[in-house]
């Protein structure tokens, strides 16, 4: 355990220089803007930041929250992300290298999984910069959890190249140590899954299969249930030009000392929904069944794992990890717009489990799903109780800060743990 010390130090440190670096993403990704330039700057007068006011955590303090140069009050938020992701970074090596939950974690040593800490760091990363976002914006960029599945897709199978020779040493009851949940089959149905999902993709820019929920045909919904040319909306809905796929709402109406969300459900601003949400759910019906063709027909032709060489095999269980993860919240929404006929959820939450279910695994991204409700549904009844003591409108958070808590529950425990201590599993 004292070995582990100094790396420790070094995660924390460097999760606190993430955390800085998602201060950008965060104010810059959603209004479109570089990440790179201008370099940081107050917001107020546009100077640019000193190297020593841009110390994670300390320089919000040692400025006492205000610009150097213009006096303009800095965001809490600054100080407040860069800690979290500190901490959450120290929390998760605590929890792979000295938790006891992930045992191949310590019998491989950090010597031996490295590559895979830097994927699950990534994840993290996406997870908080995801969070922020969609909680105040009821979006989620998806370029945020493609990181971090990319990231799985490149780095876990290249490391196999180096450390399947030290796992059969150190540790040879591990035989899939980076996907452990993972089988023969759902290799061969990932990497067929995968390549159902490129042509569909191909179809769809060629413009055989046609785009869903396009953002010219949104219209404009009143807190009252109707457009601005006073028609019936039918209720509430999702998602609005600007936001297109990424976005998500909770789909919660404030009355009361109830909740109330930032897209004006509750309110008296107006929101986005679709007119035709059934039809558009259809439309996203044909294009997961390329993925779904891909992964029998991957089943029923491509070799067995066992005959695949390692990182092969490897980048089938990232890649199966990523299509169950993307597609029980996908079906999910497809199911509630075709029996609601409102749009469920935003796409955004499906790229976000994309890139859980990349890093994590299948079986992993299974637990996150079903763990997710249950953390949403607990907040909602704190956050509705303490509206009605405090008899104000308490803001609602949308559903994806939910699974991206589930999925951080599950990354420092392990799905199988979980579900072991809650007596699912014998």
């Amino acid at each position: 355990m004292n070995h582990h010390l100094p790396w420790l130090i070094l995660v924390v440190l460097f999760g606190a220089c993430i955390g800085s670096f998602l201060n950008v993403v965060i104010c810059r990704l959603p209004a479109g803007e570089s990440l790179v330039r201008p370099p940081s700057r107050c917001p107020r007068c546009g100077h640019p930041l000193a190297w020593y006011d841009n110390v994670p955590v300390l320089g919000w303090f040692w400025l006492r929250g205000r610009c150097r140069y213009c006096q303009t009050p800095i965001s809490i938020q600054y100080p407040l992300i860069e800690a979290a992701t500190a901490l959450l970074f120290g929390l998760v090596f605590i929890a792979l290298y000295w938790g006891g939950w992930r045992p191949f974690w310590q019998e491989l040593d950090l010597a031996g999984t490295w590559p895979a800490l830097l994927v699950m760091l990534t994840l993290v990363a996406t997870l908080i910069a995801a969070t922020v976002i969609d909680a105040r914006l009821f979006i989620i960029p998806t370029a945020i959890p493609w990181v971090a599945a990319i990231a799985a897709v490149v780095v876990l199978p290249l490391a196999s190249f180096w450390l399947e020779p030290l796992r059969l040493v150190a540790a040879p009851a591990w035989p899939q140590w980076l996907h452990p949940a993972i089988g023969d089959a759902a290799v061969r149905m990932g990497l067929g899954g995968a390549a159902g999902l490129v042509v569909a993709n191909l179809l769809m820019w060629l413009g055989v299969l046609p785009r869903s929920f396009p953002e010219h045909e949104y219209v404009a919904v009143t807190g009252q249930g109707q457009d601005e040319g006073g028609r019936d909306a039918g209720g509430i809905g999702g998602e609005g030009p600007g936001a297109s796929n990424d976005a998500q709402d909770s789909g919660s109406q404030a009355s009361g000392g109830g909740a109330v969300n930032s897209l004006g459900q509750g309110g008296d601003e107006p929101w986005y929904e679709h007119p035709y949400p059934r039809r558009e759910a259809a439309r996203e019906v044909l294009f997961i069944a390329w993925p779904l063709i891909g992964m029998m027909l991957g089943h029923a032709f491509i070799a067995p794992a066992s005959s695949l060489p390692e990182p092969v095999s490897v980048l089938g269980a990232v890649l199966m990890g990523a299509l169950v993860g993307a597609g029980l919240v996908w079906v999910v929404r497809i199911l509630g717009t075709l029996a609601f006929g409102r749009e469920a959820m935003g796409l955004g939450d499906v790229h976000l489990m994309l890139g859980v279910g990349a890093c994590l695994g299948w079986f992993d991204a299974v637990v996150v799903f079903f763990l997710a409700p249950f953390l949403g549904l607990g907040y909602t009844l704190v956050l509705t109780g303490a509206g009605r003591v405090l008899r104000r409108e308490v803001r609602q958070v949308p559903y994806g800060p939910h699974l991206a808590a589930a999925a951080l529950i599950v990354l420092i425990f392990g799905g199988e743990t979980l579900l072991d201590a809650l007596g699912v599993l014998p």
